[in-house]
């Protein structure tokens, strides 16, 4: 969970990060609450809980694909080389 909240840190502009961090920490700890009880779902059937934790995360990945950033976008399957750039503020420059 640790590395839940440290990770959502990283993502999203400053004015968004407290409501992700919040929501985050609000799922992981659903989560850790209803992980124990994926065991009871044996007694309809042995492979409901693999089911179910398996497809989650290929449902999730299928709903990033509808957020604002990534709909009707083509995703890249490459990473751009480095270019070097130079960056000069009043009295800082930044090398890339």
């Amino acid at each position: 969970m640790t590395g839940l909240l440290i990770g959502s840190l990283v993502f999203g502009p400053m004015a968004h990060r407290q409501n992700g961090v919040g929501l985050n920490s609000i799922c992981a700890f659903g989560v850790g609450i209803l992980a124990p009880l994926m065991h009871l779902l044996d007694v309809y059937h042995q492979a409901l809980s693999m089911l179910i934790c398996g497809l989650l995360p290929f449902i999730g990945g299928g709903l990033c694909v509808l957020l604002p950033e990534t709909l009707n976008t083509e995703l890249q399957d490459y990473i751009d080389p480095l270019e070097e750039k130079t960056i000069t503020l009043e009295s800082v420059t930044i090398e890339n």
